[in-house]
């Protein structure tokens, strides 16, 4: 019974991250929104910062693309294995297993999303945890009586 409710309990988060992504990023397709949600274990926050990472990659450099490139200081990137297809992020990359481009998400993506998610959250509620141990000491120490005379004067 337990595990029947685990079940159902992650897959109404993974339908409910996938359709937010959807709803958020209306121009992806639902392929892309999906691959996104499962590679975060459907965490809205990293899948959204996946697609963003996705979307804001450096541009390709066209020369390599067509004839090659032989300049050493090229600004654009030469990574095109790794670089996710932005037809396909749409839903309309008709070159299917030709496209040059990579039909998802670039594990270091995927890993530097998760790492500004889950990092900065880490180190928040790390933060807070300890604020709240402090204050909580500090209101402890404030009702503990120092001394039996203390204790019943409070009487």
């Amino acid at each position: 019974v337990i595990q029947h409710k685990q079940k159902m309990a992650s897959e109404t988060s993974v339908d409910y991250t996938f359709q937010t992504l959807l709803a958020y990023n209306p121009e992806i397709s639902e392929e892309a929104a999906l691959n996104a949600t499962v590679l975060s274990s459907a965490n809205f926050f990293v899948s959204q910062q996946i697609i963003q990472k996705a979307r804001s990659a450096p541009p390709v450099c066209r020369f390599l693309l067509n004839e090659g490139c032989y300049r050493s200081d090229c600004p654009y990137n030469h990574n095109v294995d790794l670089h996710t297809c932005i037809f396909w992020m749409r839903g309309k990359c008709d070159k299917g297993k030709k496209c040059r481009f990579l039909h998802g998400f670039a594990e270091a993506i995927v890993d530097e999303a998760k790492t500004s998610c889950y990092g900065n959250s880490l180190q928040h509620i790390s933060s807070s945890v300890s604020n709240t141990i402090a204050s909580k000491r500090s209101f402890v120490n404030d009702l503990t009586p120092t001394s039996f005379e203390d204790i019943n004067s409070g009487c």
